[in-house]
Protein backbone atom coordinates (compact mmCIF):
# COMPACT_ATOMS: atom_id res chain seq x y z
CA UNK A 1 0.00 0.00 0.00
CA UNK A 2 1.35 3.47 -0.95
CA UNK A 3 1.71 6.06 1.82
CA UNK A 4 -0.64 8.59 0.24
CA UNK A 5 -3.06 5.74 0.70
CA UNK A 6 -2.33 4.93 4.15
CA UNK A 7 -2.68 8.14 5.41
CA UNK A 8 -5.88 7.52 3.58
CA UNK A 9 -6.50 4.60 5.41
CA UNK A 10 -5.70 5.74 8.54
CA UNK A 11 -7.96 9.51 8.34
CA UNK A 12 -10.92 7.62 7.03
CA UNK A 13 -10.66 4.83 10.39
CA UNK A 14 -10.64 7.71 12.85
CA UNK A 15 -13.43 9.35 11.07
CA UNK A 16 -15.61 5.73 10.99
CA UNK A 17 -14.48 5.49 15.00
CA UNK A 18 -14.92 9.42 16.28
CA UNK A 19 -18.88 9.37 14.17
CA UNK A 20 -19.81 6.76 16.69
CA UNK A 21 -17.89 7.70 19.76
CA UNK A 22 -20.23 9.61 22.14
CA UNK A 23 -19.07 13.49 23.11
CA UNK A 24 -17.85 12.76 26.70
CA UNK A 25 -16.75 16.35 27.31
CA UNK A 26 -17.76 17.43 30.94
CA UNK A 27 -21.10 19.62 30.74
CA UNK A 28 -22.54 22.52 32.82
CA UNK A 29 -26.15 22.87 32.61
CA UNK A 30 -27.22 27.06 31.81
CA UNK A 31 -30.79 28.23 30.75
CA UNK A 32 -32.04 24.32 30.66
CA UNK A 33 -29.25 24.07 28.09
CA UNK A 34 -26.51 21.65 27.76
CA UNK A 35 -22.50 23.02 26.69
CA UNK A 36 -19.94 20.92 27.04
CA UNK A 37 -16.35 22.13 27.94
CA UNK A 38 -14.32 22.89 24.45
CA UNK A 39 -10.90 21.76 25.92
CA UNK A 40 -12.41 18.36 26.65
CA UNK A 41 -13.07 18.26 23.18
CA UNK A 42 -10.10 18.73 22.08
CA UNK A 43 -8.47 15.86 24.32
CA UNK A 44 -11.23 13.71 23.09
CA UNK A 45 -10.82 14.42 19.51
CA UNK A 46 -7.35 14.45 19.61
CA UNK A 47 -7.40 17.97 18.51
CA UNK A 48 -4.35 20.49 19.60
CA UNK A 49 -4.78 23.83 21.32
CA UNK A 50 -4.58 27.63 20.73
CA UNK A 51 -5.70 30.27 23.04
CA UNK A 52 -6.64 30.49 26.38
CA UNK A 53 -10.06 31.79 28.01
CA UNK A 54 -8.76 34.72 29.23
CA UNK A 55 -7.72 35.98 25.64
CA UNK A 56 -11.65 34.47 25.18
CA UNK A 57 -10.85 32.80 21.65
CA UNK A 58 -10.20 29.38 21.66
CA UNK A 59 -8.50 27.75 18.44
CA UNK A 60 -8.54 24.03 17.64
CA UNK A 61 -6.90 22.09 15.23
CA UNK A 62 -5.57 19.03 13.65
CA UNK A 63 -3.71 17.77 10.41
CA UNK A 64 -6.92 18.57 8.77
CA UNK A 65 -9.27 21.00 10.36
CA UNK A 66 -9.46 24.09 12.54
CA UNK A 67 -12.04 25.51 14.78
CA UNK A 68 -12.01 28.72 15.91
CA UNK A 69 -14.10 29.74 19.11
CA UNK A 70 -14.55 33.25 20.32
CA UNK A 71 -16.91 34.34 23.91
CA UNK A 72 -20.26 35.82 23.26
CA UNK A 73 -20.39 34.85 19.30
CA UNK A 74 -23.13 33.12 17.96
CA UNK A 75 -21.01 31.53 14.94
CA UNK A 76 -17.52 29.95 14.89
CA UNK A 77 -14.93 29.13 11.84
CA UNK A 78 -14.25 25.78 10.62
CA UNK A 79 -11.31 25.68 8.13
CA UNK A 80 -12.20 29.73 8.00
CA UNK A 81 -15.66 29.33 7.03
CA UNK A 82 -18.12 31.10 9.28
CA UNK A 83 -20.47 28.05 10.98
CA UNK A 84 -23.75 29.75 12.38
CA UNK A 85 -24.69 28.76 15.64
CA UNK A 86 -27.74 28.26 17.65
CA UNK A 87 -26.81 29.54 20.46
CA UNK A 88 -23.46 31.55 21.55
CA UNK A 89 -20.20 30.45 22.97
CA UNK A 90 -19.87 30.90 26.55
CA UNK A 91 -17.27 31.11 29.54
CA UNK A 92 -18.10 29.65 32.50
CA UNK A 93 -14.93 30.03 35.29
CA UNK A 94 -11.79 28.53 33.68
CA UNK A 95 -13.58 27.14 30.26
CA UNK A 96 -15.15 27.95 27.17
CA UNK A 97 -18.05 26.16 26.59
CA UNK A 98 -20.46 25.52 23.39
CA UNK A 99 -23.73 23.55 23.44
CA UNK A 100 -23.87 20.25 23.29
CA UNK A 101 -26.39 20.65 20.14
CA UNK A 102 -24.27 23.09 18.28
CA UNK A 103 -21.31 20.73 18.65
CA UNK A 104 -23.39 17.36 17.98
CA UNK A 105 -25.58 18.93 15.04
CA UNK A 106 -23.11 21.85 13.38
CA UNK A 107 -20.03 20.73 14.05
CA UNK A 108 -18.74 17.34 14.21
CA UNK A 109 -21.32 16.20 10.76
CA UNK A 110 -18.42 17.97 8.95
CA UNK A 111 -15.71 16.99 10.85
CA UNK A 112 -16.88 12.55 10.37
CA UNK A 113 -19.87 12.37 8.49
CA UNK A 114 -19.73 10.50 5.55
CA UNK A 115 -21.53 11.49 2.30
CA UNK A 116 -24.21 9.11 0.65
CA UNK A 117 -23.53 8.34 -3.00
CA UNK A 118 -24.63 10.70 -5.77
CA UNK A 119 -26.39 9.80 -9.13
CA UNK A 120 -29.24 11.76 -9.21
CA UNK A 121 -29.23 15.69 -8.22
CA UNK A 122 -32.12 18.09 -8.68
CA UNK A 123 -31.60 21.96 -9.17
CA UNK A 124 -34.55 24.31 -8.07
CA UNK A 125 -33.66 27.68 -10.08
CA UNK A 126 -35.82 29.86 -7.74
CA UNK A 127 -38.39 31.73 -8.54
CA UNK A 128 -40.12 31.49 -11.60
CA UNK A 129 -43.69 32.98 -14.21
CA UNK A 130 -45.64 35.51 -11.69
CA UNK A 131 -42.73 35.56 -9.18
CA UNK A 132 -40.19 37.55 -10.05
CA UNK A 133 -37.85 36.96 -7.57
CA UNK A 134 -35.48 40.30 -6.70
CA UNK A 135 -35.01 43.04 -9.51
CA UNK A 136 -32.64 45.47 -10.22
CA UNK A 137 -34.78 48.21 -12.09
CA UNK A 138 -31.57 49.88 -13.20
CA UNK A 139 -29.92 46.85 -15.25
CA UNK A 140 -33.35 45.48 -16.63
CA UNK A 141 -32.61 42.20 -14.77
CA UNK A 142 -34.94 39.79 -13.18
CA UNK A 143 -33.95 37.03 -10.20
CA UNK A 144 -36.19 34.46 -11.77
CA UNK A 145 -34.09 34.94 -15.10
CA UNK A 146 -30.47 34.57 -14.27
CA UNK A 147 -31.52 31.56 -11.42
CA UNK A 148 -32.62 29.35 -14.39
CA UNK A 149 -29.38 30.90 -16.47
CA UNK A 150 -27.16 29.93 -13.44
CA UNK A 151 -29.20 26.00 -13.08
CA UNK A 152 -28.45 25.51 -16.46
CA UNK A 153 -24.93 26.32 -16.78
CA UNK A 154 -24.52 23.48 -13.53
CA UNK A 155 -26.21 20.95 -14.97
CA UNK A 156 -24.23 20.85 -18.36
CA UNK A 157 -20.84 20.81 -16.14
CA UNK A 158 -22.47 17.94 -13.60
CA UNK A 159 -24.03 15.87 -16.65
CA UNK A 160 -20.29 16.34 -18.20
CA UNK A 161 -19.15 14.50 -14.76
CA UNK A 162 -21.53 11.94 -15.36
CA UNK A 163 -24.81 12.73 -13.10
CA UNK A 164 -28.14 12.72 -13.51
CA UNK A 165 -29.70 15.89 -13.64
CA UNK A 166 -33.35 17.59 -13.42
CA UNK A 167 -34.22 21.27 -13.37
CA UNK A 168 -37.44 22.01 -10.76
CA UNK A 169 -38.34 24.08 -13.95
CA UNK A 170 -37.15 24.38 -17.66
CA UNK A 171 -38.75 27.55 -18.63
CA UNK A 172 -39.98 30.41 -17.39
CA UNK A 173 -43.12 29.18 -15.62
CA UNK A 174 -44.45 29.32 -11.87
CA UNK A 175 -43.80 26.16 -9.80
CA UNK A 176 -44.86 26.12 -6.28
CA UNK A 177 -42.93 25.29 -3.43
CA UNK A 178 -44.47 22.04 -2.79
CA UNK A 179 -44.45 21.30 -6.30
CA UNK A 180 -40.37 21.74 -5.85
CA UNK A 181 -40.19 19.04 -3.46
CA UNK A 182 -42.47 16.50 -4.85
CA UNK A 183 -40.08 16.58 -7.91
CA UNK A 184 -37.32 15.65 -6.21
CA UNK A 185 -38.98 13.16 -4.67
CA UNK A 186 -40.65 11.89 -7.77
CA UNK A 187 -36.95 11.80 -9.41
CA UNK A 188 -35.61 10.14 -6.32
CA UNK A 189 -33.01 12.71 -5.72
CA UNK A 190 -29.59 12.18 -4.36
CA UNK A 191 -29.25 15.61 -3.78
CA UNK A 192 -31.02 18.96 -3.94
CA UNK A 193 -29.80 22.46 -4.78
CA UNK A 194 -32.06 25.57 -4.56
CA UNK A 195 -30.54 28.78 -6.74
CA UNK A 196 -31.22 32.13 -5.31
CA UNK A 197 -29.81 35.59 -5.49
CA UNK A 198 -30.54 38.09 -2.77
CA UNK A 199 -31.30 41.98 -1.81
CA UNK A 200 -31.92 43.74 1.30
CA UNK A 201 -32.10 47.67 2.21
CA UNK A 202 -28.73 47.88 3.26
CA UNK A 203 -26.53 48.54 0.20
CA UNK A 204 -23.37 47.94 1.29
CA UNK A 205 -24.29 43.68 2.29
CA UNK A 206 -22.39 41.51 -0.40
CA UNK A 207 -21.44 37.86 -0.22
CA UNK A 208 -22.59 34.06 -0.37
CA UNK A 209 -24.44 32.57 1.91
CA UNK A 210 -26.02 28.84 2.55
CA UNK A 211 -29.04 27.33 4.11
CA UNK A 212 -29.88 24.19 5.68
CA UNK A 213 -33.05 22.96 7.68
CA UNK A 214 -32.67 23.74 11.52
CA UNK A 215 -32.94 20.16 13.96
CA UNK A 216 -35.70 19.93 15.75
CA UNK A 217 -36.34 21.86 18.97
CA UNK A 218 -34.01 24.44 17.31
CA UNK A 219 -34.06 27.95 15.92
CA UNK A 220 -33.50 29.62 12.38
CA UNK A 221 -30.31 31.67 12.42
CA UNK A 222 -30.59 35.16 13.81
CA UNK A 223 -33.82 33.80 16.08
CA UNK A 224 -33.52 33.45 19.39
CA UNK A 225 -36.93 32.04 20.94
CA UNK A 226 -38.82 29.15 19.36
CA UNK A 227 -41.59 29.64 17.67
CA UNK A 228 -44.42 26.53 16.99
CA UNK A 229 -42.87 25.62 13.55
CA UNK A 230 -39.49 24.93 15.09
CA UNK A 231 -41.16 21.96 17.35
CA UNK A 232 -42.61 20.49 14.17
CA UNK A 233 -40.94 17.47 12.76
CA UNK A 234 -40.06 17.27 8.81
CA UNK A 235 -38.57 14.82 6.56
CA UNK A 236 -36.04 16.98 6.30
CA UNK A 237 -33.86 17.37 9.80
CA UNK A 238 -33.52 13.39 9.44
CA UNK A 239 -31.00 14.52 7.37
CA UNK A 240 -29.21 17.01 8.97
CA UNK A 241 -25.91 15.20 9.20
CA UNK A 242 -25.51 15.37 5.22
CA UNK A 243 -27.34 18.64 4.76
CA UNK A 244 -24.59 20.05 6.93
CA UNK A 245 -21.49 18.68 5.29
CA UNK A 246 -23.00 19.52 2.18
CA UNK A 247 -24.09 23.21 3.14
CA UNK A 248 -20.75 23.63 4.24
CA UNK A 249 -19.24 22.47 1.15
CA UNK A 250 -21.12 24.97 -0.67
CA UNK A 251 -20.26 27.65 1.42
CA UNK A 252 -16.40 27.14 2.18
CA UNK A 253 -15.72 26.03 -1.89
CA UNK A 254 -18.13 29.04 -3.74
CA UNK A 255 -16.47 31.58 -1.11
CA UNK A 256 -12.93 30.66 -1.60
CA UNK A 257 -13.23 30.52 -5.20
CA UNK A 258 -15.27 33.46 -5.98
CA UNK A 259 -13.46 35.43 -3.28
CA UNK A 260 -16.55 36.64 -2.09
CA UNK A 261 -17.83 37.62 1.50
CA UNK A 262 -18.75 35.02 3.87
CA UNK A 263 -21.95 35.61 4.78
CA UNK A 264 -22.11 31.90 6.45
CA UNK A 265 -24.05 28.54 6.96
CA UNK A 266 -27.22 29.03 8.15
CA UNK A 267 -30.28 27.36 9.59
CA UNK A 268 -33.98 27.98 8.22
CA UNK A 269 -36.84 26.51 7.95
CA UNK A 270 -37.82 27.02 3.71
CA UNK A 271 -40.26 25.14 2.45
CA UNK A 272 -38.36 24.22 0.05
CA UNK A 273 -35.53 22.55 2.17
CA UNK A 274 -37.87 21.07 4.86
CA UNK A 275 -39.52 18.54 3.63
CA UNK A 276 -37.04 17.14 1.31
CA UNK A 277 -35.53 13.29 1.54
CA UNK A 278 -32.25 13.55 0.52
CA UNK A 279 -29.30 16.26 1.57
CA UNK A 280 -30.57 20.00 0.88
CA UNK A 281 -29.53 23.26 0.63
CA UNK A 282 -30.06 26.81 -0.62
CA UNK A 283 -27.46 28.93 -2.25
CA UNK A 284 -27.53 33.00 -2.30
CA UNK A 285 -25.16 33.34 -4.77
CA UNK A 286 -24.67 37.21 -4.23
CA UNK A 287 -26.53 40.56 -3.99
CA UNK A 288 -28.60 42.40 -6.27
CA UNK A 289 -28.84 45.16 -3.41
CA UNK A 290 -25.18 45.69 -3.86
CA UNK A 291 -23.69 47.65 -7.06
CA UNK A 292 -20.31 46.17 -7.25
CA UNK A 293 -21.43 42.59 -6.80
CA UNK A 294 -24.41 42.70 -9.01
CA UNK A 295 -21.89 44.74 -11.77
CA UNK A 296 -20.24 40.97 -11.58
CA UNK A 297 -23.29 39.02 -11.10
CA UNK A 298 -24.74 39.87 -14.67
CA UNK A 299 -22.08 39.00 -16.62
CA UNK A 300 -21.80 35.42 -17.91
CA UNK A 301 -18.41 35.23 -16.94
CA UNK A 302 -18.92 35.13 -13.35
CA UNK A 303 -22.34 33.50 -13.58
CA UNK A 304 -19.44 30.40 -15.13
CA UNK A 305 -17.43 31.24 -12.24
CA UNK A 306 -20.10 30.64 -9.77
CA UNK A 307 -21.37 27.25 -11.21
CA UNK A 308 -18.19 25.73 -12.15
CA UNK A 309 -17.50 26.74 -7.77
CA UNK A 310 -20.88 24.63 -6.90
CA UNK A 311 -20.11 22.15 -9.13
CA UNK A 312 -16.62 21.82 -7.41
CA UNK A 313 -18.51 21.79 -3.82
CA UNK A 314 -20.77 18.64 -5.08
CA UNK A 315 -17.69 16.90 -5.89
CA UNK A 316 -15.93 18.12 -2.50
CA UNK A 317 -18.67 16.36 -0.68
CA UNK A 318 -18.67 13.32 -2.59
CA UNK A 319 -15.38 12.76 -1.93
CA UNK A 320 -15.43 13.47 1.72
Amino acid sequence: MSRPLKVQMKRLSLCLLFAYLPCLAASIRVGGIDFVDIHDLAQQYHFQQKGSVASQTITLFSQWSKLVFKEKERHCFFNNTKIYLNRPIIIRGHAMYISRSDWDNNLRPILFQKPNRLYCIVLDPGHGGRDMGCQSLREGLDEKVLTFDLAKRVQTLLLKRGYRVHLTRYNDVFVPLEDRVALAKKYNADLFLSIHFNTVPQTYVQGIETYIVPPLNEASSGRDTLIAADREYSSGIAQNPWNVLFGYCLQSTLIKSLHADDRGLKRARFKVLKEQTCPAALIECGFFSHAGELDKIKTTAYRDQIATAIVDAIGTYQQK
